[in-house]
């Protein structure tokens, strides 16, 4: 993954994460959290990291959350965790890996 390049106006790449690129205060042009590979722990600690920080703002289609599966959207449903994440403006898309190949041209406006 050395090579690797994002798409994303912020390169978020595997091999600047592990070097410890600061990102606080970089403005976000899109946020994508989830996927098939994504764990029902990741999208309790998102959720509750957004209601720490007290995010509210409008919905919008730049900001994208996927639940791994059905059994995972049900448990974040009951939990009232999908309501933190609307509130601070995410999309709560279906389960699954359907939204891989697309979200970077989505996020980017380019759908």
């Amino acid at each position: 993954m050395s090579d690797t390049r994002s798409p994303l106006p912020v390169d978020i790449t595997r091999r600047r994460f592990l070097q410890g690129t600061a990102l606080a205060g970089t403005a976000l042009q899109g946020l994508f959290i989830g996927a098939c590979t994504t764990t029902e722990e990741e999208l309790v600690l998102g959720a509750l990291v957004l209601e720490a920080a007290g995010v509210n703002r409008p919905g919008n289609d730049k900001q994208i959350v996927v639940p791994g599966d059905l059994t995972i959207q049900e448990n974040l449903r009951r939990a009232g965790l999908w309501t933190i994440y609307e509130r601070a403006g995410f999309r709560v898309d279906p389960p699954g890996c359907w939204w891989l190949p697309c979200v970077c041209r989505c996020l980017l406006g380019r759908r």
